[in-house]
């Protein structure tokens, strides 16, 4: 495989030296001014020695890109989601370009006009950098086994991403409160999934397939992160199914995250409720859809209460005509009908009973064709049919009917559900929890990881002075629990301040930006002591 090798010049500066590995020798091409040009070139040198030499090499390097990705997919030891991607990424991506290209025709040169294209095309940066993931994997595989000499993707430049997880938005604590009550509505197992995800960081598929079992007592309550659930489809899975239970965790490594009083006291209610067994799932797709039917139906009952109430006001005000509507078509024609039917107002009448009449009927067709629950375009399949052998929760269905939704009406669009996670590391960072200790209850593999979270502090540096360094605070905190704020405004009253009333939350932070640490310490346990605000 050639290389490419700096030369310095006085009068020149640098230069880089094409040097290819021909007739078994390394062979000096040229010198190039710079680094592209020079890789362009050996790689071109021993494209041409593949072809006049021949053999096994040349019939290998004749290989479509096609036929590669097709031996790749059946050889290569990839995850199920994994492989779910790579194969979305080629029809996407890589076969409508490279396709029919034999393998020993790309160079590095190509596969940088390819991620230009991708640029111009205005991908974004997530979806440019898996694709040139993908297709540096499947090239590399060739290598490895002979076909290529060399991986064309290694010399281009991957795109950058540090601007944009410096601009990335995180959740903010006095955010969290008014996104929790959107979830509350649903009722109280979609409100226990949430507050879980936001005290102990869990990934979705590890949070779906919690179990009794996993939760354990030792000095406080924690749960055991053993197993995982992904989708990637009965064509990738390694048993057929669409879902995929894995017994170890992205990390490959399992570890005990510890709860908050308050979540642990919510779990323990809950599987007491529901009488589940150790091996059973604590937050079961059946139930939740059933809760989501039951706020369904609620919802448009109370609309349609609104919906009522405001149309009789405007009835009140149009007393309804005696006379006949009369329209005459074009043909000649002429149709009639009395004032307050839906036929009426298919002629053209727009008077208030007619067009109360029509919406309203409108209205009546939509509840009974939803059936008291939101439409899914691409659900999962019933119970019953292969590929779900238990009722894990579908993470497509939780967020198209419940998630966007309910982060829409908090006015929070932009939030996602992994967003949790970041918010939970942001936050514990913030309250100066060592980053050691994030790595290890975030199950991150490598430190630079959960480093990237330390540059989103700007963002939140004012909850460093209300969390400080304790758990408890911290989790009533995240819980909307400002009881901080009712315990100063009681201070103030003994003070003498006459008709003193619990501060807002910038006032809050303003007192407790003035009190030293040991006073603020001391405050931050006496509310906490006392038992807290409500749970927001």
């Amino acid at each position: 495989m050639g290389f490419v090798r700096k030369r310095r010049s006085k009068n020149r500066g640098t230069r880089f030296v094409a040097v290819a590995h021909v007739g078994g020798r390394e062979l000096t091409l040229a010198t190039y001014d710079t680094f592209a040009e020079a890789t362009d070139a050996w790689q071109h040198a021993e494209v041409q020695e593949r072809r006049r030499t021949g053999g096994s090499s040349l019939l290998a390097g004749r290989m479509p890109f096609g036929e590669l990705v097709a031996l790749y997919m059946q050889a290569a030891q990839l995850e199920p989601s994994t492989r779910s991607a790579y194969a979305s990424h080629c029809r996407a991506h890589l076969l409508p370009r490279f396709g029919d290209r034999p393998i020993a025709d790309l160079t590095s040169a190509e596969v940088g006009r390819w991620m230009n294209d991708q640029l111009a095309a205005q991908l974004s940066v997530r979806t440019r950098v898996a694709t040139r993931i993908t297709l540096s994997s499947i090239l590399q595989f060739a290598v490895n086994n002979g076909q290529l000499s060399f991986n064309p993707v290694r010399g281009t430049r991957a795109p950058r991403t540090t601007s944009l997880r410096r601009r990335r938005a995180v959740l903010k604590p006095e955010q969290w409160p008014a996104l929790r009550r959107e979830f509350n509505e649903y009722g109280p197992e979609t409100q226990l999934l949430i507050d879980v995800a936001i005290d102990t960081g869990l990934r979705f598929g590890e949070l779906t397939d919690l179990r009794p079992s996993h939760l354990a007592q030792h000095r406080r309550p924690f749960l055991r992160v053993q197993t995982v659930v992904t989708w990637p489809g009965g064509e990738f899975s390694t048993n057929g199914d669409v879902v995929e239970r894995k017994q170890y965790t992205k990390g490959a490594e399992d570890r005990n995250v510890d709860l908050s009083p308050q979540v642990a006291a919510s779990l323990t209610s809950h599987l007491a409720r529901h009488r589940l067994g150790p091996d059973e799932l604590i937050f079961n797709f059946d139930r939740l859809r059933e809760e989501h039917a039951r706020w369904r139906a609620q919802r448009a009952a109370e609309q349609r209460t609104v919906f009522e109430a405001e149309w009789q006001a405007k009835l009140a005000a149009e007393p309804i005509s005696t006379e006949r509507f009369v329209v005459v078509r074009g043909d000649g024609r002429v149709r009639s009908g009395e004032h307050g039917s839906p036929n009426t107002y298919a002629l053209g009448c727009r008077c208030a009973h007619c067009t109360y009449i029509n919406t309203a009927y409108a209205r009546q067709r939509r509840e009974v064709r939803r059936g008291g629950q939101a439409p899914v375009r691409r659900g999962p399949p019933p119970r019953g049919r292969p590929g779900i052998r238990e009722p894990w929760l579908n993470p497509q269905w939780f967020g198209e009917v419940v998630w966007r939704p309910a982060t829409a009406r908090a006015g929070l669009p932009w939030v996602h559900f992994h967003d949790l996670r970041h918010a939970h590391a942001t936050w514990l960072l913030a309250a100066g929890v060592p980053v050691r200790s994030v790595q290890r209850r975030l199950g991150h593999r490598n430190l630079a990881t959960t480093e990237i979270y330390l540059g989103e502090l700007v963002e939140v540096e004012d909850v460093a002075s209300f969390l400080g360094r304790y758990h408890e605070i911290f989790s009533a905190a995240v819980r909307g629990e400002l009881c901080v704020a009712d315990e100063l405004a009681e201070r103030e009253a003994h003070a003498g301040v006459p008709g003193a009333a619990a501060p807002d939350a910038q006032q809050l932070g303003e007192m407790l930006n003035a009190l030293p640490p040991d006073q603020l310490a001391a405050l931050l346990t006496q509310a906490l002591t006392r038992g807290g605000g409500s749970g927001g």
